[in-house]
């Protein structure tokens, strides 16, 4: 259906109910102005899994109008590529390319990478384009080597290789991310806008929460992280969980092999790509850092996956403003107004 629609692009329909991918490294491939997207009441009553006994990624995305809306994206992993092969190894419900693209008010949940060495982004891994309203639940990278090339990002990874590409992230919860040999919420390199997301219940080698550098081909961009939470994060090997410290939450690049185009971030500059964010580690209270430090959070139901906030909570007014994730309830899409063509799925 998407390659009929041609150059021009259109709308793809999904009524409620579950739909396959074949088999492939790429999945459905949108390089057009296309847009996909569920007609259910939430994104949970449309659901978008690989065909049964198969290994493919569900979504990519290579055009600055691409959009996949309101749908679950469920179990992806790309096909297995060659080593290093990060392109079609990453990303393992979706990934969108440096041209851009949008996927928004989507759940992402218990996506997977090849088993490459520079593979990362279980559910998703983005070198341009814009990730908003959504939740990422579970995913795992599932590269197996403690080598410098490892990419990381257990749910999310954004791997920038164009330096004018941007990355924005804005409105989406991060949680119960399982234990991989790399980082595990997010793994960014610089050039990334992030906003009022909460990062939840998540545990990696490097560290369970942020993981970032400025390796952009030698600029010096650093991310952007501002108005996020980040609670139950922790560091662990083979499972165990090592003494809480801020390393727990953010990250500072190690040594990169290709030294010509990494630059060692100092921990100054690892703290001044945060802004007015949250979470329990004292450090991170400290002046140098800026974070709010409690552990209270006041979340409505954490046990049970609602990182909503109380109305007591310290996070709904931090310096004047919300810290964290809002879910968002999207309008019925039948009343938006489309031009083009149309294509409704049953």
């Amino acid at each position: 259906a998407v390659a009929a629609l041609g150059e021009a692009g259109g709308m793809i329909c999904l009524l409620p109910g579950t739909y396959e991918v074949a088999a492939s490294i790429v999945g459905v491939e949108l390089t057009a102005p296309v847009t996909v997207i569920g007609l259910g009441d939430s994104p949970a009553d449309v659901i978008v899994q690989p065909a049964t006994g198969s290994a493919t990624r569900l979504f990519t995305l290579s055009n600055a109008v691409a959009r996949v809306a309101n749908l679950t994206m469920r179990n992806g992993k790309p096909g297995k590529a060659e080593k290093d092969d990060y392109l079609h190894s990453s990303g393992g419900n979706v990934l969108i390319y440096t041209e851009g693209g949008c996927v928004e008010n989507c759940i992402l949940r218990d996506g997977s990478t090849s088993t490459t060495w520079s593979a990362g982004g279980g559910n998703a891994a983005l070198m341009g384009g814009t990730l908003r309203n959504c939740e990422l639940i579970g995913g795992r990278n599932n590269v197996n080597a403690h080598d410098q090339w490892v990419q990381g990002g257990g749910s999310l990874m954004v791997n920038q290789i164009v330096r004018e590409s941007t990355v924005t992230i804005e409105n989406c919860l991060i949680r119960d991310c399982t234990y991989g040999t790399a980082p595990v919420a997010l793994y960014a390199h610089g050039g990334l806008t992030m906003k009022n997301c909460t990062v939840a219940n998540c545990t990696g080698a490097e560290t369970g929460g942020f993981y970032v550098n400025n390796k952009v081909y030698g600029t010096a961009t650093l991310p952007q992280i501002v108005n996020c939470a980040v609670f139950g994060t922790a560091r662990g090997t083979n499972g165990k969980t090592e003494a809480t410290t801020y390393e727990d939450v953010c990250k500072i690049v190690p040594t990169y092999r290709n030294k010509a185009y990494n630059r060692i971030l100092t921990e100054e500059q690892l703290a001044q790509c945060f802004v007015n964010c949250a979470s329990a580690n004292a450090t991170l209270g400290t002046a140098a850092w800026g974070w709010l430090a409690t552990s209270t959070p006041g979340f409505t139901d954490a046990a049970n996956g609602d990182y909503t906030l109380t109305a007591t909570s310290p996070l709904a007014d931090c310096n004047g403003t919300y810290v964290g994730y809002v879910p968002y309830v999207a309008p019925h899409e039948p009343k938006f107004k489309f031009k083009g063509t149309v294509v409704i799925f049953r």
